[in-house]
């Protein structure tokens, strides 16, 4: 099965959109700009998720989205992909959706707090190891006392 979406950049921004594979959180093929002011159509099979980002003026567009990111200034981390980055970033909105909805059950006598809680804690649970999966951190090499500051890893 195809989807057909067409993208408009009708507000005077440029519009980045990225074809992701969801099972390797990678970008397949390059990342394509629709100017201000255009449309263009895209195709979308096989189960790929399609990235659609407005680019604001202080944002530039990566060229190379392999090496757009860099990676968190925390020990073990690396450089990120733009399909990386994306789908973190599409996994923490789904997950705020998600907390938001249990905010609306907080203090509900119908609903068992308990259970409301330890649902919570899952589902952050939940997220935080699919985002490690996606970003994959690394562990630390050589001896623990010598390595200094996450500066210099």
């Amino acid at each position: 099965m195809t989807t057909t979406v067409i993208v408009k950049a009708n507000h005077g921004w440029p519009v980045t959109v990225m074809q992701v594979d969801p099972a390797s959180c990678r970008t397949i093929g390059e990342p394509v700009t629709v100017e201000p002011s255009t449309e263009r159509t895209f195709y979308v099979h096989s189960g790929a998720d399609l990235h659609v980002h407005e680019v604001q003026p202080a944002t530039e567009v990566a060229a190379d989205p392999v090496a757009s990111h860099r990676g968190l200034p925390v020990a073990g981390y690396r450089p990120q992909t733009e399909g990386a980055v994306a789908t973190v970033n599409a996994n923490k909105r789904m997950e705020e959706l998600l907390l938001r909805m249990l905010d609306a059950l907080q203090g509900d006598l119908t609903v068992d707090q308990r259970w409301l809680a330890i649902g919570r804690s899952q589902i952050e649970q939940g997220f935080m190891a699919v985002n490690r999966a996606v970003f994959r951190p690394e562990r630390l090499k050589g001896d623990i006392d010598t390595l200094g500051d996450a500066s210099t890893l």
